[in-house]
C-alpha cells in the first residue's frame, strides 16, 4: 500500500472515534448529520519527510453549536502532538488553525480544523 493511502486509513481510524459518519473528501448531500469530512494536501517534501495539511470539517444540522464545538475541542486535544507508527509509515500531527465556516443554510453548523502532518515512509515500497 502507498504511504498516502496508509496515512488516510490511519487518520480515518482516529477520526472515527469522534464521528461515525467520517468521510475522506466530500460526503454526499444525503449523508446524515453530524458528519466529518477530511482532506489531505501535500505542502512540500524535504528529504524523507512529507509535510501535509490535514483539513477536517465537522458539520451538524442544528441551531446549537454544542456538538461541533465539543467535537472540535476533543479532536484538537486528541491530535495535538499525536504520533502514529506502524510497519509502513510514521507520522506526527500538530494543531494548526480552527475556523468557523458560515453556511448559507443557517441550520448547519460547521467548524474547520487544520493540522500539520509530518509523514515518513518506514520501508521502501516495491510499487512504482
Amino acid at each position: 500500500m502507498g504511504k498516502t493511502k496508509a496515512l488516510r486509513e490511519a487518520l480515518r481510524k482516529e477520526l472515527l472515534l469522534f464521528c461515525a459518519n467520517t468521510y475522506y473528501g466530500d460526503a454526499s448531500e444525503q449523508t446524515t448529520f453530524p458528519r466529518l469530512a477530511f482532506e489531505l494536501r501535500e505542502v512540500f517534501k524535504e528529504d524523507e519527510c512529507t509535510r501535509l495539511d490535514l483539513e477536517v470539517n465537522l458539520l451538524d444540522q442544528s441551531r446549537d453549536t454544542a456538538w461541533v464545538e465539543a467535537a472540535a475541542d476533543s479532536l484538537q486535544r486528541h491530535l495535538s502532538q499525536f504520533y502514529y507508527l506502524d510497519e509502513e509509515i510514521q507520522f506526527a500531527a500538530y494543531v494548526g488553525g480552527r475556523l468557523i465556516i458560515r453556511e448559507d443554510d443557517k441550520s448547519i453548523q460547521r467548524r474547520r480544523l487544520i493540522f500539520e502532518i509530518r509523514l515518513h515512509e518506514r520501508r521502501q515500497s516495491d510499487e512504482i
